[in-house]
């Protein structure tokens, strides 16, 4: 039970730190080390302190809150997932607490065992930075209050958690062999090094295209580092071009990586669909303007689409009209979508 006499002031003189710092902690801002969150988070767990606002919710079980956990604000895929995720959830009357985890693994698992997640009647989140191993021990005091969790973008074994994501796996195998088709032989593949199983379903569907098709693996054609960024996709891909033997074609894992990769070779002077290939991932409607406008092939990754699907399933959830399962959790696919334009031509 939350003790109604303790105020920010003591939580911050039993932790040593400022009110400030106390007050980022208690609602989810990222600017706070590891560190002292985690000496903030166990002052308040050990003086059951609960905010004031929701003191009334505390009482009754319930806060009509609902966090939206995401890596990052900046890139379109999550701006747009979290605006049509508050439409739907404020329109079934709950309150959308957004938390950005700056695609630290730290962050994220300081937050899950934070208060203001425990304070929240469910989670949905929209990051892929914990191992599954460790994910289990995070979303265990979830089950046991009965709080649904769910995953989006995310492979999970159903023992873990609900989740929902994009077949990666399968679009990333199938740009592989429409690539082949065309005549290409030496195709490249640019990814970030974040994320556990989004990045890894990637490089197993493109591996296994080229395995399947008797093409072999060259490491030196698999970028995989630094971060889903504009900067980093011209970085990796002017790698690419600086090999003996180049690419003839590129596949960009990322919306932010595919405009690096387009800006990296219009900077050399290479053609689009006769010099090289390059194919990309469109993310949200600016995508699809951006990727109409310049002309490169797609495929598409609806993040409408699973905005609404995880709201509805979550408020399923929250309303009892979809009972949870402690053992054998759901797992939606979507299936990506391939968009042919004048950045892909046979060679």
């Amino acid at each position: 039970m939350a003790n109604k006499g303790v105020t920010i002031k003591d939580i911050a003189k039993a932790a040593g730190v400022s009110t400030a710092t106390v007050s980022r902690v208690i609602n989810g801002y990222k600017w706070v080390t590891p560190e002292v969150r985690a000496q903030v988070n166990a002052v308040v767990e050990r003086m059951k302190y609960a905010p004031n606002y929701n003191a009334s919710a505390m009482a009754k079980g319930k806060s009509s809150m609902v966090v939206i956990l995401v890596p990052s604000i900046l890139n379109p895929f999550f701006t747009q997932f979290i605006s049509v995720s508050m439409h739907e959830l404020k329109h079934a009357g709950y309150v959308p607490l957004v938390y950005e985890t700056d695609n630290g693994t730290e962050a994220e698992i300081a937050f899950l065992g934070g208060p203001v997640a425990r304070l929240a009647d469910g989670i949905i989140s929209v990051t892929d930075c914990i191992e599954n191993e460790q994910l289990i021990e995070v979303v265990e005091p979830f089950r046991t209050l009965g709080k649904p969790i769910l995953f989006v973008d995310r492979n999970l074994p159903a023992h873990i958690a609900d989740s929902m994501m994009n077949d990666n796996f399968e679009g990333f195998a199938f740009v592989v062999r429409h690539l082949y088709e065309l005549g290409h032989r030496r195709i490249a593949l640019v990814l970030s090094s974040l994320g556990v199983s989004v990045v890894r379903d990637k490089v197993e569907g493109y591996q296994h295209a080229l395995s399947e098709l008797g093409l072999p693996f060259r490491e030196e054609y698999l970028r995989r580092s630094g971060k889903w960024t504009r900067e980093n996709g011209a970085e990796q891909t002017a790698k690419l071009l600086d090999l003996p033997q180049p690419p003839t074609a590129i596949i960009a894992g990322n919306n932010t990586l595919c405009l690096g990769a387009f800006e990296e070779l219009m900077n050399r002077g290479l053609r689009l669909g006769r010099d090289i290939s390059l194919v990309g991932t469109e993310e949200c409607e600016r995508d699809t303007l951006d990727f109409e406008k310049l002309g490169v092939s797609t495929l598409r990754l609806d993040s409408t689409a699973l905005a609404k699907a995880a709201c509805k399933s979550m408020l399923a959830k929250l309303s009892g009209s979809a009972p949870q399962s402690e053992d054998n959790h759901t797992k939606t696919v979507f299936t990506m979508r391939y968009t042919e334009r004048t950045s892909v031509a046979r060679i």
